[in-house]
Formats: C-alpha cells, structure tokens, sequence
C-alpha cells in the first residue's frame, strides 16, 4: 500500500483539487477586488486574525493525531468525535464572547457583527474532524479531495453572487459559512462516525500528541496574523487592505501549490515511521517538488509586481506593491520548510515543532512591532523575510540528524529550482530592459511569456530527465484513478 504509486495517486486527486482551488481562489480575487474597497478587505483581515486562531483552538490537533497514530479501535474515534464537537461549541462560545472586545481592539464597529456570524462555522468544522482524519488516515484520496473541491467551489459561487448583489464584505462572510456547511455535509456522508461521551482515561493518548499539535498551531497562527493584526492597529482597515492583498498574493500561489504535494505526504509519512530511509527519500523529493513548484512562480511574482499590480488591480493599490515583493521572497523559504513539521510529527516528535513554534512567535511578534516603527507595511513584511529563516534552523537540525542527511543532500533537492528560477529572472531582466519605456499591459505580458518560455528551457536542457521520471510514476496513477 505504502509505495510511489500510492503516493502519485494522492498528488493527482488532491493535486487536482488543490489546482482548482487555486484557480478559484486567484478567479474570486480578480473579479471580487473591484467590487470591494480596500476598507471591505481589512475588516476580513481583522476578522481572518482572530478566527483562524479561534478555528485552530477548536479543532484541537484531534485530525492530525488521528492520522498519526498507529491504530485506533471504533470506540475511541467516537469519543474522539465527542471531543471534537465539544471543541467546536467552546470555539464559538469564545469567538461570541471575544466579538464586541475585537471591535474596540481595533476601533472597527462592523467587526463584531462579523466575527459572530462566523463563529457558527466552528461547530460546523467540528462537525467533518474525524470524518476527514478517517479518510486521510485511510489514503482515500479521492475522497478528500472531492470533499475539498465542493468546498472551493461553493465559496466561489457564493462569494462572486454575493459581490455582484452589493453585499460588500458580507460577501466573504457567506461564502465562508457556506463551504464549510457544505463540506461538513459531505465529509459526514462519506465517512460517517457516531458521537459517544468522551473517557478521557481512553483518549488520553491521543490528547496529548493532540496537546501539542494544538499549541504549535495556536503558536503559528498567532504570529502567521500578528502582523495583521500590528497593521490592523496601528494603521487602521485602509493599509491593512492594501497588505492584506499583497499577502494573498503572495502566500496563496506557494500555499496552494505546496499543498498539492504536503497534503498528500501529512498523512502518507506517518505510515513510514518504520523506515526512516524512505522517510528521508520521500522528503528530500518533497523538498526539491515544492522549491519547483513554487519559486520561478514566486520569484517572477515579485519582479512582475509593478505592472502586475498596476493592470490587475488598479493604481489605488499601488501600496501593496513592496509588500508583496518582500512577501514572495519569505514565501519562497516558508512552503520549502513546510516538510520539516511533518517529519518531526510523524517520528513522534511534535513537542518539537510545538516548542519551535513558541520560539517563533515570541521573535516573530515584536519584529512586526518594530518592523511597523520602523517603515510601516514594508517594515513588516521585511520583518518576515528577515526572521523567519533564523527561527527555522532549529527544526531543520532536527530532521536532518533524524533523517540522517547532508547539507549537500538539501542543496541537491533546491539546485534545479535555483537554476530554472536564475535563467528565468535573467531573461525578465533584459525584457524589462528593453521594454522600460512601454504601455504596462505589453511590458507585463511580454516578460510573462519571456520568463515561462526561460524556465521552461532550462527544465527541457538541464533537468528533463526528471519531468520523464515525474510522467512514469504519474501515468499509471492515473490510469488506476480514472473510471
């Protein structure tokens, strides 16, 4: 069960659900940014600080934990769901309370009757935990997967026929609730699990490996939007728009990508906790498919990010520019460290990443305190590029002495994505040179072309042999998916 093939089967469902999600989500932005004023987008961002830490609290780590046990008799998954569920009404209890405090913390009168509205999503997700763990747990990746592009694709239809009604921010307040009742919906139907009473003598174990994925997420999403909220604080909902836009453009393509290949190895790399070989294998092709996934994308996004802006959004967003360059330049290092987590919790290790995390956030914070003195949202989003490879060291010493590989080993997996991204730039480079003086929309879509034409040639010179290895394993894959 365990072998290439079953891993390809996981990239071509969820890597296909991940890819429509992308082209969703990037769909929605383009057409729903010109409905909404960038005031509309910073009650979102103040709102998104707070409830996806809340969402972190009520989940619990109990999925995570599932996935990485070995093995778990019916009984404890239904007190698991148990857990589960009284996690979700404590989420949204805490987000009902928290509601009228988050307006006052951020002089905002309009967010707390967002936040409330979006609490009821907490019970909801609570809802589809071990239902989705149990499929992921299973490598049902069809199933996952369609549950997830359901779920894309009704926030977009809703989110779009709200925009276009006039309903402003409430647009993404409802496409919000509304993917999330329909994936719980489906999630339950394809893996139903009852509910029993909670004994936590039974269940003690997995709480505690849950115990520490919760505080390493707590930890992670406390300072993945701590820098919403310093922005939202000092600055007020107009620049948190204009950052909030350039941080989806800059996270969501890494984001996206990267889950093509990391939700499919969170739940196959447990199942290799009794081979470290493969493990170590597995991970370094990870590392080396993420870097190509994502840096020439990345990289050309910050150079494009003038013209780029200036076409698709408009010059009222012209503060977002520096933003998103620094952004996509952090984004490169983030999605290639992802794979470093996952190792530590499918050894056994996730006090590891829980204590790592707690380092982050308390270095993290106060740079985005002074990165805001310092030069406002370009001083943040440099804190970001500046910080985060430091505190990410620690963790990747871990699973290098664990894994048992090389530095040499590491720079082998990014030297492809390195060289395809340098000849791409190169060319950027020249075209921007040449065309220095040209209408934006020309300017942009010439070194679009210019850079995909680059690096596609450095991949078919250099490095074609593995695109021939990726088709081998991929092929029957999919062949073994399709009806």
């Amino acid at each position: 069960m365990n072998n290439p093939r079953t891993f390809a089967r996981g990239v071509v469902w969820i890597g296909g659900a991940r890819l429509l999600t992308q082209a969703l989500s990037w769909a929605t932005t383009l057409v729903v940014v010109r409905f909404l004023s960038a005031a509309d987008y910073g009650v979102m961002g103040m709102a998104s600080a707070f409830l996806a830490i809340a969402a972190i609290l009520s989940e619990f780590g109990i999925g995570t934990a599932i996935i990485a046990a070995a093995d778990l008799p019916d009984d404890r998954l239904r007190q698991l769901h148990g857990v589960a569920l009284l996690t979700g009404l404590a989420g949204c209890a805490v987000c009902l309370a928290c509601a009228w405090p988050l307006g006052l913390f951020f002089r905002e009168p309009r967010l707390p009757l967002v936040v409330s509205v979006m609490s009821v999503t907490f019970i909801i997700d609570a809802l589809r935990t071990v239902p989705v763990a149990l499929l992921q747990r299973r490598l049902d990746y069809r199933g996952t997967a369609f549950v997830e592009s359901c779920r894309s694709l009704t926030s977009t239809v809703v989110v779009l026929a709200a925009a276009f009604a006039g309903l402003g921010y409430w647009s993404l307040v409802l496409g919000a609730v509304s993917a999330s009742f329909v994936a719980s919906s489906l999630a339950t139907f394809a893996m139903p699990v009852r509910v029993r009473q909670p004994e936590w003598a039974q269940v003690s174990g997995p709480m505690r490996v849950a115990g520490n994925l919760l505080v390493d997420r707590l930890a992670w999403q406390a300072y993945s939007y701590g820098d919403f909220a310093v922005v939202g604080r000092i600055f007020g909902s107009a620049l948190l728009g204009q950052y909030t836009l350039a941080w989806n453009l800059a996270s969501l393509p890494g984001q996206k990508l990267t889950n093509l290949l990391t939700a499919v190895s969170s739940s196959f790399l447990p199942s290799l906790r009794e081979d470290l070989g493969e493990m170590r294998r597995y991970f370094l092709v990870l590392v080396e498919s993420i870097a190509l996934l994502t840096m020439p994308l990345l990289l050309g996004l910050a150079f494009v990010a003038p013209d780029a802006i200036s076409v698709a959004f408009t010059d009222q967003w012209a503060a977002a520019i520096l933003p998103l360059r620094l952004l996509a330049l952090y984004s490169c290092i983030q999605c290639v460290s992802v794979p470093l987590s996952q190792v530590l919790v499918a050894t056994g290790r996730s006090h590891i990443a829980r204590t790592n995390s707690l380092v982050t956030l308390c270095v993290l914070i106060p740079g985005f305190v002074l990165g805001a003195q310092l030069g406002g949202i370009v001083g943040v989003a440099a804190a970001w590029l500046v910080l985060f490879p430091v505190v990410v060291l620690r963790p990747y010493h871990h699973v290098r002495r664990v894994l048992g590989f090389d530095h040499r080993d590491l720079a082998a997996a990014l030297f492809p994505a390195l060289a395809i991204t340098g000849g791409m730039l190169a060319s950027l480079a020249l075209v921007h040179l040449a065309l220095s003086s040209a209408n934006p929309w020309q300017r942009l879509v010439t070194e679009v072309v210019t850079g995909a034409l680059a690096a596609l040639l450095v991949l078919r010179v250099a490095f074609w042999a593995k695109v021939l290895a990726a088709r081998d394993l991929l092929r029957p894959a999919r062949a073994s998916v399709t009806p």
